[in-house]
């Protein structure tokens, strides 16, 4: 029997007893292992809602082990020793322990496995200085979390048995793995196969989408607002379409309020893939504005649906879109002329040209690279 322990700190939420993601559901992302694996484990928090959001993490071989639902420095010292024992417990039952990183879960997971003396593979999906630079976090001590974080990374990754980054060369260079130790670059997030090469955009009201959690300010929410704003003060017509919860969502509707929106911009909550899909193909370009990313998922699917695309230069982002669709974090005046120029060049073009990008996630090229990061990690326990 191979056992694999996967962990992190994720988007979960419990609902009626069972746990959901909107990202990391079963058949996104649980399902790959536990077809390698005869179990899986998921170990993380899962934050209570009133309704179910995504899908479910569960399946056949796949179980979740939840931690808890504290938020915040005093959460995570009420229940930090609780937490100690449950992740001695499970490391050590574990064959193969796969922690993802950066995460306050994930660093304590480390420190652990170190004590323990128990072998560890590390996945590196974000950089913690953008998570905590200021124009994210607004905590006192972000700049004492956000040492601590590149520490607990950089001694993750010399004691690692093997790494995976989620982006080719982005946090490679910023996280380099040990001399002699193996390392893997590839996204996580499974496109479909099918291509959607039906767009159309006649000229007109401009329809701009955003998908995207409204937990903090990582993800730009009042630079898109400020967008929408500047765009129709130049006599255009834009609209936004914020796909999104979050604790925050309500003041971003207010400052939204404020700027006189109301009717430009509109805040529809989470919502289910068929959905976000149902947006995407009324809608005529994919804004990402955030300031912390490794590989968005909601900017790769947007790819594949043949949506024109402008992002902030955030991440591993510049490794799949060209320049000329990317404007520096926060800087909504080159947003702006990108926008514009998109709109004059032809945004049916660029849809095509984003279709052939997007052909380097579908399922089954990703799925080629998993196969050889699989084999590593049941040989090399």
């Amino acid at each position: 029997m191979s056992k694999i322990t996967m962990i992190m700190d994720g988007n979960f939420n419990r609902f009626e007893g069972e746990v959901y993601s909107p990202h990391m559901s079963y058949m996104k992302f649980a399902k790959r292992f536990s077809d390698e694996f005869d179990e899986v484990f998921i170990v993380a928090r899962s934050f209570p809602r009133d309704k179910e959001v995504g899908q479910i993490v569960t399946g056949s071989g796949v179980s979740f082990i939840d931690l808890g639902d504290s938020r915040g420095i005093y959460g995570y010292l009420k229940l930090f020793w609780e937490r100690v024992y449950a992740l001695i417990s499970i490391i050590k039952k574990s064959d193969v322990v796969l922690i993802r990183m950066p995460g306050n879960i994930s660093t304590l997971a480390v420190l652990l496995c170190i004590l323990l003396r128990k072998s560890y593979h590390v996945e590196v999906v974000a950089d913690p200085v953008e998570y905590f630079s200021s124009n994210v976090s607004k905590s006192r001590y972000r700049k004492i979390f956000q040492g601590i974080h590149v520490i607990a990374m950089k001694i993750a990754l010399s004691r690692s048995k093997s790494v995976r980054y989620v982006t080719s060369q982005y946090l490679q260079k910023l996280y380099p793995a040990k001399k002699g130790s193996t390392s893997f670059g590839f996204s996580d997030v499974y496109l479909e196969e099918k291509y959607h090469d039906n767009y159309k955009f006649r000229k007109g009201d401009v329809n701009i989408l955003s998908v995207a959690m409204m937990h903090d300010n990582s993800k730009g929410h009042r630079d898109m607002i400020d967008l929408i704003e500047s765009l129709n003060l130049d006599g255009g017509k834009f609209s936004l379409v914020c796909v999104g919860d979050g604790v925050l969502k309500s003041e971003f509707e207010s400052y939204s309020s404020s700027l006189g929106l109301n009717q430009s911009i509109k805040f529809v909550g989470l919502k289910n893939s068929s959905e976000i899909r149902e947006y995407m193909s009324e809608c005529h370009i994919f804004l990402l504005a955030s300031y912390q990313e490794g590989m968005p998922r909601a900017l790769l699917e947007a790819l594949s649906f043949g949506m024109p695309v402008v992002s902030s230069d955030v991440g591993g982002v510049y490794e799949v879109l060209p320049k000329k669709q990317l404007f520096p974090c926060g800087d909504i005046k080159i947003a702006k002329i990108i926008i514009q120029d998109l709109i004059k060049e032809g945004l049916e073009g660029v849809s095509r040209k984003n279709l052939t990008i997007s052909r380097q996630f579908i399922g089954s090229a990703i799925k080629k690279s998993y196969e050889g990061y699989f084999n590593f990690l049941k040989h090399l326990k």
